[in-house]
């Protein structure tokens, strides 16, 4: 009896890789040395399509979350602001500051940064570009179950991929925080129903193929964004390279039947999955800066200096010129007292931070002293900067990418 030839093992095809053309980093106005927003920009989509940046609303729009839901614009390196009337309009790599425009047009540059999603509140009215969807929808199913079977089958195949097996009913709003929904009831309810009730419903759910929902959106691999008048999927990185290849910036069937301000929350739930660390670390060093100002302003108070100036016991006043007890521009008697030196309090040195300032804006209307260094007092702080320098660094960025 003859022996049936081995049949060959299929050959495993290379993973078709997107090549990033840069990456796109947003600065705050008091931190220009460490983004807290870093976003790839791809060359091309995978139906090849030229790109070469990132939509410009879709980072606006990061940022708005990322600032507590305060609007703004962004600088480029040459101190421009970026004009922003086309959210459409695609942002080449480079550096960036996000400024807050006020509703009286002032520039907030030294605002909070939201750091998690557990604190972050979701605001009365989503941005206009968000809004859309069926408002009339009835939702025919009530039990998990039910509604699970239902959204495949009205939705038949993934929204973004097409598949029609291994199909998952995806949750918009995190089914995870029922707490945070419960908390938020009386914002959400403002998005067209009752968000209790429709966490598990037909209104935040959609057909997605199994490998793209927990290890994909649940990971904040990708982004649903509008766009063009539509929703597409936005990969902000190259940790999936496979995933990015064939499924960046292709328009996907969102059902009309999902509440858009679902689809804003997991948006920012999204936004602090992915960028949390980042965030925190920046809202940390901007915290640290002001308790070295204040210990500092306390310091000189101390001492006697008054931020420079000196008291006169009579006529001078506060700096002022006039007869005193110490002559002319309001000396006192303390003026005779050796000063207390940066060098005596810090055995000489002294340890600066921001030395990269010159790449990011500065501007008169700009200013950059709070951001110019940041001065330690002892070995152990100096450490602590060190390690969130590690955690937002560029070579941090590049590591992970390396890594995944």
């Amino acid at each position: 009896m003859s022996l049936l030839h081995a049949r060959p093992l299929w050959a495993l095809n290379d993973i078709t890789q997107i090549n990033t053309c840069g990456s796109i980093y947003i600065f705050h106005p008091m931190d220009p040395d460490f983004p807290f927003l870093i976003f790839d920009a791809f060359s091309s989509t995978p139906n090849g399509d030229m790109l070469g940046g990132v939509p410009l609303g879709a980072i606006l729009d990061t940022c708005y979350v990322a600032a507590g839901n305060k609007s703004g614009k962004l600088y480029d390196s040459e101190k421009a602001d970026v004009d922003d009337s086309d959210p459409d309009a695609l942002l080449v790599p480079g550096k960036y500051q996000f400024v807050i425009v006020q509703d009286g047009g002032e520039l907030d540059q030294n605002y909070d940064l939201c750091t998690t999603f557990a604190v972050w509140t979701p605001p009365k009215y989503i941005p206009r570009r968000w809004q859309g969807g069926d408002g009339n929808y009835v939702m025919p199913y009530t039990t998990k179950t039910e509604v699970s079977v239902a959204v495949r089958t009205e939705d038949k195949r993934c929204i973004s991929t097409g598949a029609t097996t291994a199909l998952q009913a995806s949750h918009m709003m995190p089914e995870s925080e029922e707490e945070w929904v419960e908390d938020h009831f009386m914002i959400l309810i403002g998005y067209g129903g009752n968000p209790k009730e429709e966490l598990n419903s037909m209104r935040n759910e959609v057909a997605f193929r199994a490998d793209l929902n927990g290890q994909g959106l649940d990971q904040a691999v990708f982004f649903f964004v509008p766009y063009a008048r539509s929703v597409t999927a936005l990969f902000v990185d190259n940790k999936a390279p496979d995933l990015a290849s064939r499924y960046h910036f292709i328009h996907t069937a969102f059902p009309t039947r999902i509440r858009r301000g679902y689809l804003f929350v997991r948006f920012a739930w999204n936004v602090f999955k992915h960028w949390g660390s980042m965030l925190d670390a920046v809202q940390k060093r901007k915290d640290q800066r002001k308790r070295d100002k204040d210990k500092r302003k306390h310091d000189e108070s101390d001492d006697g200096t008054d931020g420079g100036t000196t008291r006169g016991t009579s006529g001078g006043g506060l700096g002022g010129s006039g007869p005193g007890d110490g002559g002319p521009g309001g000396s006192s008697r303390d003026d005779k007292r050796p000063r207390p030196d940066d060098s005596d309090k810090r055995g000489g040195k002294k340890r600066k931070r921001g030395s990269r300032q010159q790449d990011i804006v500065e501007d008169d209307s700009l200013p950059t002293e709070d951001a110019s260094a940041l001065e330690t007092d002892d070995e152990e702080q100096l450490a602590v900067y060190e390690f969130l320098d590690a955690v937002v660094s560029s070579e941090y960025h590049l590591s992970c990418l390396t890594d995944s």
